[in-house]
């Protein structure tokens, strides 16, 4: 069983040598063939995976949440009147600053 298991692990995981050839592949190469940001798999470039694509719409989502807020009347009105919604936009525009 265990050589059965361990035959297995040996088609389907990769070693460390394997591992590393990507990352080593592209240290090697000009930094003018690379993509800003992008994801490199297998020494080429592959799709975003689904946590990357989940993170960019999370970032999408807030960007245009606080821009309608701060837009808005109710932001204005506000504005001066209501220290815990200032604290929470002052929160939001950090949150946002930092992506």
């Amino acid at each position: 069983m265990i050589f059965l298991a361990h035959a297995f692990m040996k088609i389907l995981i990769k070693d460390e040598y394997m591992g590393a050839q990507t990352t080593l592949h592209y240290c090697y190469i000009s930094s003018g063939k690379l993509i800003n940001g992008g994801y490199y798999k297998d020494c080429n470039i592959a799709a975003k995976g689904e946590k990357i694509r989940k993170y960019d719409i999370e970032k999408k989502i807030h960007l245009l949440t606080f821009n309608a807020i701060n837009n808005s009347e109710i932001f204005k009105e506000n504005l001066n009147k209501n220290k815990d919604f200032e604290i929470f936009m002052e929160f939001f525009r950090k949150k946002i600053k930092s992506y």
